[in-house]
């Protein structure tokens, strides 16, 4: 076979085994009639023939029977119906299959072969993994040559379980051969990503997903248990990668979700990258959609004004909230920081940070649920956010905002604070 006529196995100029083949070899001259099964299968057979014999024994005499008494004795047909059924189990039921120790003692090529048998392939391939380096060459050249589809595959699952540079580098060519048939193609691929030993290299994998499509989810998935092994995951790093690799998407979003409010929250007002942001605030979103009840008051403990803070919680990027059903404590609790953040960027002379507190103040959907009406698509400033709060909140609430930024006795304020109803 071609998997096996190679210069390490066959020597052509003395018609023979090579002779640093480890496996040795028989030759064989003129015509073969007949082959004789490994030891190891021949025991096999011979042990499951009386049984296989005797069940069909079993069902020979229960048809006899069943014809001979059929319609006279409904007592004896039922006992022979019940011979067929223990009959029939005996003849063809399946042994356990071997054991690592009775396959131990194969050769390599004798154990490849098994393989390709589904009732073996998975011990087979255990005993093969064992064996290590030393039997890569000929997982090598049943990947690269084999005519069983199957068996190439799990030949491909062999040599990536084994690891090493060579075989690394042998299912990269694989991998990019346009000879060999699709489905070999995408093994070899998903043999490298089980050999990745980083999430960079992960990473650089799944540049790959288009061309290999099912390579997403074994690379979700490798990504998961990256994750898992460290203590403290960030939703940042999370989505960092399905925005690097936008088909991660739909592997990655449980785990994701499952971080939970705060960390999402984190990630929406500290990520570097503001696609970053906008993605976490989505994720909370969908959180609160789901019934969970902890994003609001997340959202509203991260935005939360603080006079003595030397920046804005948000600060190094937009400032994004999520699209949710607000109820009306916690988007009170919302707008009256924001209002308050605005008017602290006015004392500090940050004037270039306020367009993002004044565009996410006008929603309406966040007006509504605080009670206040809101300005719409008219540009406005301090003055006028003080102005809508204090009508909706009442002067007690714009007094406590003054206080907090030092600006209680300030004429300009003051006017407005007076102004009130």
């Amino acid at each position: 076979p071609a998997r096996r006529n190679t210069p390490r196995q066959y020597d052509a100029k003395t018609f023979g085994p090579t002779p640093d083949n480890p496996q040795g070899g028989t030759l064989f001259e003129g015509k073969i009639s007949a082959v004789e099964p490994p030891a190891a299968e021949a025991e096999v057979a011979a042990a499951k023939t009386p049984w296989k014999l005797l069940g069909l024994a079993m069902l020979s005499t229960v048809g006899l029977g069943a014809i001979v008494t059929l319609g006279r004795n409904r007592k004896t047909l039922a006992v022979l119906i019940a011979m067929v059924v223990i009959g029939s189990g005996v003849a063809f039921a399946d042994d356990e299959g071997p054991t690592a120790e009775s396959l131990e003692k194969l050769d390599n090529i004798e154990l490849i072969d098994l393989l390709a048998d589904k009732k073996q392939a998975s011990v087979a391939a255990d005993v093969v993994i064992k064996r290590g380096e030393a039997i890569v060459p000929d997982l090598l050249g049943e990947a690269f040559e084999g005519n069983d589809v199957v068996l190439r595959g799990w030949a491909i699952v062999c040599l990536s379980e084994i690891g090493g540079d060579d075989a690394a580098k042998r299912l990269l060519e694989l991998q990019n051969d346009a000879k060999q048939p699709p489905i070999v193609r995408t093994w070899a691929a998903a043999g490298r990503v089980n050999m990745a030993k980083s999430s960079d290299e992960l990473l650089e994998l799944a540049s790959l997903i288009p061309q290999f499509p099912a390579l997403g989810r074994p690379i979700g998935k490798r990504f998961l248990d990256e994750m898992a092994a460290k203590e403290d995951v960030t939703a940042e790093e999370m989505l960092g990668i399905t925005l690097r690799v936008p088909q991660l998407q739909q592997s990655l979003a449980p785990a994701i979700l499952a971080l939970g409010s705060a960390k999402l929250v984190d990630a929406m007002a500290t990520a570097k990258d503001q696609n970053v942001r906008r993605q976490s605030a989505a994720y909370l979103a969908t959180l609160a959609q789901r019934g969970e009840d902890a994003v609001p008051g997340a959202v509203v403990t991260k935005y939360e004004f603080d006079p003595k803070a030397k920046d804005l919680p948000w600060a190094g990027g937009p400032l994004f909230i999520p699209g949710i059903k607000w109820g009306k404590e916690d988007a009170r609790a919302l707008v009256g920081d924001l209002v308050a953040w605005h008017l602290w960027c006015e004392v500090k002379g940050k004037k270039e940070a306020q367009q993002p507190i004044h565009n996410n103040l006008r929603s309406i959907q966040l007006a509504a649920a605080a009670g206040y009406q809101s300005p719409g698509f008219q540009q406005v400033g301090t003055d006028r956010w003080l102005q809508v709060w204090g009508q909706a909140a009442g002067k007690e609430e714009l007094q406590k905002i003054l206080e907090a930024n030092g600006v209680a006795d300030d004429a300009r304020y003051k006017k407005i604070l007076d102004g009130l109803e």
